[in-house]
């Protein structure tokens, strides 16, 4: 059974901080919902789960080995899809494919 681990996410933008201290544990096959109001930080802690928002501090462990965010995309462990398409709306998925 894996065993995702987040400890002690947090960033800020400026003066304004969006996370401190956030953290979870995850076992195979859990779903865990993120709820809350727009700017609240849901979309920012996804991104820094998966590697592609970097200026934070976010510690995460899979199975007790350590997790790197920046190295997640070459090494293919986490997923994200984002709400908002993330092709040019000139091009269909096929010819990207």
């Amino acid at each position: 059974m894996e065993i995702f681990k987040l400890h002690s996410a947090a960033i800020s933008f400026g003066e304004k901080e969006v996370l401190t201290e956030v953290s979870f544990s995850l076992n195979t096959g859990e779903v865990m919902g993120i709820f809350g109001k727009n700017g609240c930080g849901k979309s920012t802690l996804l991104k820094m789960i998966f590697g592609t928002l970097q200026n934070g501090s976010i510690e995460i462990s899979i199975n007790g080995k350590n997790f790197k965010p920046s190295r997640n995309i070459s090494s293919k462990q986490v997923a994200y899809l984002p709400q908002h398409s993330f092709l040019a709306k000139n091009i269909k998925v096929r010819d990207v494919i």
